[in-house]
């Protein structure tokens, strides 16, 4: 009997271990998912712009292909490039490309999540610091997927009964602009006011400007 209890305990710890697994994993079919940018300043603002939409069967177990954005192909989608990303943030600012759907929200904290329930798909995220702060940031490409890193859309048809849908994770790039500006003079070392450049009336003064601009690096 002791056996017996032992044997039927031992096989509901199975069954229970393998479920809580389960539960926490996305199923094959399961088409939610969640997107997360970190590196955020608090009370910026994510326009989240759709590009791509996968297309499903009837049955939900397989992609047939990608609904897409007009303008938003890649020249190699397996490796789009941080220009290309960057004309296609441009476009769906200024009205020229049309995405399929747009979500646009502020971040609390330095954390943004949106969370997907219709599958994969491609996104452009577009980040605008708060009005306090000067920050730019890198237009951010995510993917939606079964398979591949999160910037791969080369997969046109997939089995999503052998796949999980993987969401996308990824730290926003940033930097800011930035004038620094340095007259040309004769140096002072003897003033009250220490070392300095100074000028007579009458001088021409030459000065120095050096200017940080924000860059989108791949």
């Amino acid at each position: 009997r002791f056996k017996k209890l032992a044997s039927m305990l031992m096989s509901l710890m199975m069954v229970l271990g393998m479920s809580a697994v389960t539960v926490n994993a996305a199923g094959p079919l399961d088409k939610t998912a969640k997107i997360t940018i970190e590196n955020v300043e608090d009370g910026s603002t994510v326009k989240l712009y759709k590009i791509w939409q996968a297309n499903y069967n009837a049955s939900g177990d397989s992609i047939t292909g990608w609904n897409k954005a007009e303008g938003t192909n890649f020249a190699d989608n397996s490796k789009p490039t941080a220009e290309e990303i960057t004309t296609m943030a441009a476009g769906l600012q200024a009205g020229t490309i049309t995405a399929l759907d747009t979500k646009e929200s502020t971040v609390s904290g330095t954390t943004y999540t949106y969370d997907v329930n219709d599958g994969a798909g491609a996104y452009i995220a577009v980040i605008t610091s708060p009005n306090n702060s000067d920050t730019v940031y890198n237009p951010i490409l995510l993917s939606v997927k079964y398979a591949g890193t999160s910037t791969d859309l080369s997969d046109a048809t997939i089995n999503t009964t052998s796949s999980y849908l993987y969401g996308a994770k990824t730290v926003a790039k940033s930097s800011k602009p930035e004038v620094k500006k340095e007259a040309e003079g004769t140096t002072d070392e003897s003033g009250t006011e220490g070392t300095h450049e100074t000028g007579g009336v009458g001088d021409v003064i030459k000065y120095t400007v050096d200017v940080t601009i924000p860059v989108y690096p791949s």
